[in-house]
């Protein structure tokens, strides 16, 4: 499946690296990422990652890091969209 991330997760995680970068340094930022960018990856190849929260949506938590992505899946197109990325203190 392709991966194709939304303008808002575009923004989701430029303003996590920001706010990383800010808090700590950009190594760290940087790391924090390649994750997230990492664990989205692998939903190519395993697509049903996390917990169904609607109909074609999921929720995934980043193991070891305290965000969480929602993504839908589209089996009309073998696409998976990456919708938001967020702070689990954050309500969705």
């Amino acid at each position: 499946m392709k991966i194709k991330f939304t303008k808002q997760s575009i923004e989701d995680v430029n303003r996590i690296y920001e706010y990383i970068s800010e808090q700590s340094n950009e190594k760290i930022a940087l790391e924090v990422v390649h994750k997230i960018k990492n664990i989205i990856d692998n939903l190519s190849l395993y697509n049903n990652l996390g917990r169904r929260i609607k109909k074609d949506t999921r929720k995934l938590v980043i193991p070891g890091l305290p965000f969480i992505v929602i993504y839908k899946i589209n089996s009309n197109t073998d696409t998976i969209y990456i919708s938001t990325i967020f702070h689990t203190a954050k309500k969705i």
